[in-house]
């Protein structure tokens, strides 16, 4: 029997407690959420608070036991954006009180924070120029990695199933951090009004033009 299978970000539903009851609504069996992801810039268009969400860096979202990774080279971060350290989990249980599967959605050797620490650890042409998002998976270091990442995912709690990305080695064309924003589908009117800016120095201008800055602000 055919599944229908939805991907999440653990942002989605940090901050917005509708984000899994609304999964059940897109007629989904189960959600695979990223447990480890690299840098993104991404849509959060049905989030009440936000609508754009940056991650700056390739983190892991389930808690960094120091015990698992003792003596490892490579060790994945955790994100300054999560309050516990345990996104992953997060979301996870939310869309399994709806009766949604959680599925984990690993990415393996894009890692451009680690690449950049550990330049002997990633892809090198011909040339000898480097790819820092491309961990090569031909080092001992970046398979004990992946290994130890999958594992630690799996056994952070129940999952239903695996989802794996970045597996093998990457080339040339596939760069660095990731926008993602073209998912949300905005026509070029929301493109223009989510391009106004409210940074303080424009905020004075608004004023200066007695611009209310509130009525703009809910029009928007």
């Amino acid at each position: 029997m055919k599944r229908s299978v939805g991907y999440a970000y653990p942002w989605d539903y940090i901050g917005d407690p509708a984000a899994a009851s609304r999964a059940t609504t897109f007629g989904l069996d189960a959600v695979a959420v990223a447990a480890s992801y690299h840098a993104t810039r991404a849509a959060t268009p049905l989030h009440p608070d936000r609508r754009i969400f940056e991650a700056e860096r390739a983190a892991c979202y389930v808690p960094v036991r120091e015990q698992a990774w003792r003596g490892h080279r490579l060790v994945p971060a955790l994100p300054a954006w999560d309050p516990d350290g345990d996104s992953f989990g997060n979301a996870c249980r939310q869309l399994t009180a709806e009766g949604l599967q959680a599925e984990a959605w690993i990415v393996l050797t894009h890692n451009s924070a680690l690449g950049r620490g550990h330049p002997d650890l990633v892809v090198r042409n011909a040339f000898g120029d480097v790819y820092p998002y491309a961990l090569c998976p031909a080092a001992q270091d970046v398979q004990e990695y992946c290994l130890t990442l999958v594992e630690e995912i799996v056994r952070s709690g129940p999952v239903h199933g695996v989802v794996l990305e970045a597996c093998g080695p990457m080339g040339v064309e596939h760069g660095g951090k990731h926008d993602k924003i073209e998912f949300a589908e905005w026509d070029e009117t929301r493109l223009a009004l989510l391009s106004l800016c409210f940074c303080q120095a424009c905020e004075r201008r608004y004023a200066a033009a007695e611009v209310d800055r509130g009525h703009l602000v809910g029009r928007l």
